[in-house]
């Protein structure tokens, strides 16, 4: 999707609503990776390798959100000041991330942990994601906790996607 992304972008045929559909299709593709990863480890690992997993995965979220922002950003701008259209410029840097998700993905086949003796689990019937949904909204208070986790995740949402305009330009400029 990134790389499809990157081609778009690159080739000047990028509208909002292209631009859109392919960042929420990435979006929904992401989340149920991170879903999916998350259980997948939860059943593999005891309770302190758990805690170490949550460790490393929240650095490895943290350090893609500065590689993404400061060094894409920048090989982005770089580009552009080295005369190359904003198109073309921000489509390499797309390309770029794109291959190294790739990369990233031939690790992980061969270099994360495998379950040895892991089976699929069985479903009692009907779509397992709406089972949990309703269950979860079913219960007390939920609407709560929903609340409080986008209001919280709102300020800090805001803040990681201000810092990219700032380093656009120069420190002499401000």
């Amino acid at each position: 999707i990134i790389l499809l992304l990157s081609i778009v972008i690159y080739t000047g045929y990028l509208t909002p609503l292209t631009a859109f559909g392919l960042v929420l299709i990435f979006s929904i593709f992401s989340s149920c990776l991170e879903v999916a990863s998350d259980g997948y480890y939860i059943r593999i690992f005891d309770k302190s390798e758990q805690a170490e997993f949550v460790g490393i995965k929240t650095a490895a979220i943290r350090g893609g959100i500065i590689l993404a922002l400061v060094f894409f950003v920048r090989v982005a701008g770089q580009l552009q000041e080295d005369g190359v259209s904003k198109e073309a410029a921000w489509g390499r840097a797309v390309g770029f991330a794109s291959i190294t998700l790739f990369v990233l993905a031939i690790y992980y086949l061969f270099g994360l942990p495998r379950a040895i003796d892991d089976k699929a689990v069985k479903s009692s019937g009907g779509f397992p994601l709406l089972t949990v949904l309703i269950e979860y909204l079913q219960q007390r208070r939920s609407w709560a906790i929903i609340a409080m986790l986008l209001l919280f995740r709102f300020g800090q949402g805001m803040q990681v996607y201000m810092v990219p305009p700032f380093l656009m330009d120069s420190a002499d400029a401000g």
